[in-house]
């Protein structure tokens, strides 16, 4: 993006927008150039997002031709600006309102720098942006042109017209000279059957009718055939060139035959030069010529035949003679031309305000289908159907139709009043037909889905309710519901009037049946797992157990069972209903038994060992504190007693139960009496003997709670010492 810093600025006075401008944006490379400058697209104005302008910076050719452009530019801006506050007094609609084909003229001029250097230039409205397209660029693609041939003829003559508008206007009151006019100043708008001016710069202003002004001219088809002998010249380096308002009569002639063919009234010709034009004019009259012409093109035989047709046949005549005076007479004759005011005659003849035709395709609707209206017009600036918006440009349009309808359609034309003209279009007062909804059973004792299927006329929407929803499409829906429903089809035919069918479908209140459900026993002694076995009847949809959770309908499954268990087995049926019933197996309350739990020696010197034995049956875990911990249902041990000790034994069964016993282990001094007669007394004792003693073998028995923790003696609950 490059910047451009105002010095001094001038608006039209055409967009409020533009009444001070100080700095302008511009996209880094052009658009486009020519002879006379370079076109960018604006980015911003004064910092702030471009509204759609184009800015043209003058190039110099050494002679000031920059300079006298931008000068010509300001003078044109004054006398526009002058223009357009007259037709807001006086009419209360600007100069754009009632010209539309100035709408490419200069917004704002201003002199500024950009990269250090001093530029001059203009902003204009960016005429792509609003749906035109350059005409030169049409011309070059095969397809565009023949899509734009393509228009009826008398839209093409309305187009004309608004370049005739605009040109009689530049002559007549602004006195202005375009002395450019070609393909590439002109831009087109086929939807809006409008065309634009852009380019002003290359021309020159007029003090009076017969003024011949100069200005800087360039090589191009559409120069009226003065203006190119003076550029042929020998001498004329600079291109400087004499014109006047006659000059731009001969170029809009040539722009009309564009508008109207696609093609030069002269195309069948080699060249368009003095000598070829000399010679034609000395055997022909346009449009005629033969192929042995020497300047004739061959390749135009067939091509020069029609359009020959075409201009008898189709143009009217009035047209036919306009055109036939300016390329004959008046190629020589400037004063013999067509005016911009013989034209705007021409064509308003021709191109009279008229609306031939305004019809649908049906005046009764009783379908969802659109309307298509379509119309004949001639004349139209601004065409417009109430109620549905503009249709410049279109012949026809589809418009949907819900109730019943008065279409107008107006005609605006470049001066008189609008024109306007109506149909009513009535729309069905029937509500569609349900021929039938019904369900495949209206009882459902299996989750097995019911189809619901209708048969309906005359419906734009069909719906049905209890979440089904919108069903337009179809015939038939399969459903599935887990309760008694009232299924009602809506059908709305596409004018808002509905019918309505309803059909009822009940499900069964009756739970599953559970044929069995058992357990291979009723009452646990030992660690074995108890198995379950259950089987219910098919109707279940869902089946629990309790601690196990979702089940299949038939099954078994054992499980390691601790505590007294109750297992609840339910069946439910897809419709909510359900049945249970309940098992109950219970564990052996029975602590384990202590067969022994003693120490030999129970009186040791200190220092000296002791060895403890045990036996337990019906144990899970044994555990022996303090230091032994776990151990064996049957074993012994050695251990150095250096002082009084005491032991406890503590079993526990699978389902929990605890039995506990308790020993203690003292220690005697070797310098008390009681020391030396007991060990006297021991040594009267058989060798080998064995004699155990238990001082405290208390039960101490648990509830069973549930699966026990990890073997650990915080586990165990301590009996009383005596």
């Amino acid at each position: 993006m490059k910047p451009i810093k105002i010095i001094s600025a001038m608006t039209t006075g055409l967009n409020p927008a533009f009444g001070k401008v100080q700095n302008v944006d511009i996209e880094d490379r052009p658009l486009g150039q020519g002879g006379f400058g370079e076109v960018y697209r604006a980015m911003g104005i004064n910092g702030r997002t471009s509204t759609a302008q184009v800015v043209k910076l003058l190039t110099d050719n050494g002679c000031g031709m920059a300079q006298r452009g931008f000068e010509t530019i300001q003078e044109l801006q004054r006398r526009l600006n002058k223009k357009n506050a007259e037709l807001l007094q006086s009419a209360g609609r600007g100069l754009l309102d009632q010209i539309p084909a100035l709408v490419g003229a200069p917004q704002f001029s201003f002199e500024g720098t950009l990269e250090g250097r001093r530029v001059v230039g203009y902003s204009a409205n960016d005429l792509t942006a609003m749906g035109m397209e350059d005409f030169g660029r049409i011309l070059e693609d095969d397809a565009k042109i023949r899509q734009f041939q393509s228009l009826p003829l008398a839209s093409r003559m309305r187009i004309a017209s608004h370049l005739v508008n605009a040109f009689q206007f530049l002559s007549t009151e602004a006195r202005f000279i375009h002395a450019d006019i070609k393909a590439e100043a002109l831009f087109v708008g086929a939807k809006q059957l409008r065309c634009a001016v852009i380019d002003f710069d290359s021309g020159a202003l007029a003090r009076d009718p017969n003024d011949k002004p100069t200005t800087f001219g360039t090589r191009q088809d559409w120069l009226a055939p003065e203006i190119v002998k003076q550029l042929d010249a020998s001498g004329n380096t600079t291109r400087a060139v004499k014109v006047d308002l006659f000059s731009d009569i001969w170029s809009v002639n040539v722009a009309i035959h564009y508008l109207l063919f696609g093609f030069h009234p002269f195309f069948f010709l080699t060249e368009i030069s003095e000598r070829s034009m000399s010679a034609y004019f000395q055997r022909f009259q346009w449009p005629q010529a033969y192929p042995k012409f020497q300047y004739f093109r061959r390749e135009y035989i067939a091509l020069h035949r029609e359009y020959e047709v075409f201009l008898r046949t189709k143009l009217p005549a009035e047209v036919l003679g306009r055109f036939s005076l300016t390329f004959n007479k008046g190629y020589l004759d400037p004063t013999a031309r067509t005016t911009y005011g013989q034209w705007k005659s021409v064509l308003r003849t021709v191109n009279r305000p008229e609306i031939r035709m305004f019809s649908a395709d049906r005046l009764f609707v009783d379908d969802a289908r659109p309307v298509r209206l379509s119309w004949e017009v001639r004349g139209a600036r601004r065409l417009e159907l109430l109620g549905v918006g503009e249709v410049t440009g279109l012949r026809s349009i589809d418009v949907k139709v819900r109730r019943d309808t008065v279409f107008t359609l107006v005609l605006t034309p470049d001066e008189g009043p609008p024109l306007q003209k109506s149909l009513k279009v009535q729309v069905c007062k029937d509500p569609p037909k349900i021929q039938s909804f019904v369900a495949g059973t209206d009882y459902l004792d299996m989750p097995v889905p019911v189809r619901l299927a209708w048969n309906v006329s005359g419906a734009e929407r069909v719906e049905i309710d209890n979440g089904i929803g919108d069903v337009t499409s179809k015939s038939h829906v399969d459903m599935l519901p887990r309760h008694d429903c009232v299924f009602t089809l809506t059908a709305t035919s596409p004018f808002g009037l509905e019918a309505r069918a309803s059909v009822t479908v009940r499900v069964s209140k009756a739970p599953p049946s559970i044929i069995y459900f058992k357990s291979d026993r009723s009452f646990l002694d030992d660690s074995k797992p108890v198995e379950l076995a259950w089987k219910v009847s098919d109707d279940a949809h869902d089946v629990t157990i309790d601690r196990l959770g979702p089940v299949p309908r038939e099954g078994r499954t054992r499980i390691a069972q601790r505590t007294d268990t109750a297992y609840n087995l339910r069946a439910t049926s897809y419709f909510g209903y359900s049945s249970g019933k309940c098992l109950e197996v219970r564990v052996s309350k029975e602590p384990p038994r202590i067969e022994t739990f003693a120490a030999h020696p129970l009186f040791v010197r200190e220092g000296a060992e002791t060895e403890i034995r045990w036996k337990v049956t019906g144990a899970e875990r044994v555990v022996i504190e303090p230091k032994i911990c776990s151990v064996g249902a049957e074993g012994s041990l050695k251990i150095r007693i250096g002082q009084e000790a005491q032991f406890e034994l503590c079993a526990e069964s699978y389902f929990g139960v605890q039995a506990t016993a308790r020993l203690v282990v003292r220690v005697l001094k070797a310098t008390t009496l009681a020391a030396d007669s007991a060990t006297k007394l021991a040594a009267r004792r058989p060798v080998g003997s064995w004699h155990p003693t238990v001082l405290d073998t208390r039960w101490t028995t648990l509830p069973a709670t549930g699966t026990p923790s990890a073997p650990s003696s915080a586990g165990f609950r301590r009996g009383p010492i005596g």
